[in-house]
């Protein structure tokens, strides 16, 4: 029997409570159905960066035409943190042979889509 196909998933998708208000997002075909045919490999950015849960809810903002990551709490600078994660996560995850992602849109540390930008 062949092994099953791989996928990277939003930590909060898959009933985790790694969002900014101890919440998750859990999408529950992904949790209860696909994970009986896909090897389900969740992760949070920014868990994965060190924040804390709970935590403020940060942002994206455009400056002279740079994107940012900051905490608008305290203006913490967050980009470098996780471009440096996001380096180190794609390695591991194509060492682990992921075959796809599903992100949750409207994250600024993992949207893709319909993400705000201040």
């Amino acid at each position: 029997m062949s092994e099953r196909p791989k996928i990277a998933v939003s930590a909060c998708l898959v009933g985790q409570k790694v969002r900014h208000n101890g919440d998750d997002a859990e999408f529950r075909v992904i949790s209860r159905e696909w994970s009986n045919y896909l090897e389900i490999m969740p992760i949070c950015p920014e868990v994965g960066i060190g924040l804390s849960v709970p935590r403020p809810k940060i942002r994206l903002v455009k400056t002279a035409g740079r994107l940012s990551l900051v905490n608008p709490d305290n203006g913490e600078e967050l980009t470098n943190k996780m471009l440096e994660y996001a380096e180190i996560q794609s390695d591991l995850l194509s060492l682990a042979g992921i075959s796809g992602f599903v992100f949750k849109k409207e994250s600024a540390s993992c949207g893709l889509d319909r993400v705000n930008v201040y």
